[in-house]
């Protein structure tokens, strides 16, 4: 049986904090959506900020945050 539900995925720029744990995301192609956190993000604590470069599915979660050598 084949899964027709292939998510994807998207880089994409924190550039607004909203309420209730989202956030407004620029994408590659310069769309602006409002994604929200996984669960093992939230369970993990992982801080999200504005500037902050993630991975995006298809169902406008956030699922990795990618490490800023500062």
């Amino acid at each position: 049986m084949v899964n027709s539900n292939i998510i994807e995925f998207y880089d994409a720029i924190v550039v607004g904090i909203l309420p209730d744990a989202r956030f407004q995301l620029e994408l590659s192609n310069k769309n602006i959506i409002a994604a929200y956190i996984s669960g093992k993000i939230r369970i993990n604590n992982i801080r999200i900020l504005l500037g902050d470069k993630v991975k995006v599915d298809s169902k406008k979660r956030i699922v990795y945050r990618y490490i800023d050598k500062r």
